[in-house]
């Protein structure tokens, strides 16, 4: 469990990085106006091969992130 949740923290943080890059390159709006819609049209399994986990890992990271607003 533990390994997991190591696994997932740093699958967390390569995801929150690449998103940064990501909204550097092709964010729409202003940060400090809310959120940013990215819009690279890239795949869940194109992150998740950028970043070295599976596309499972990348859904479930977007849709808790998505969940928490």
């Amino acid at each position: 469990m533990i390994a997991e949740n190591v696994g997932l923290n740093e699958a967390q943080t390569r995801l929150r990085n690449h998103r940064m890059f990501l909204a550097e390159r092709f964010a729409k709006g202003h940060s400090d106006a809310g959120p940013l819609r990215i819009e690279h049209g890239l795949s869940q399994q194109h992150l998740a091969d950028n970043i070295g986990v599976r596309c499972a890992m990348v859904n479930r990271l977007l849709r808790s992130w998505r969940d928490r607003g």
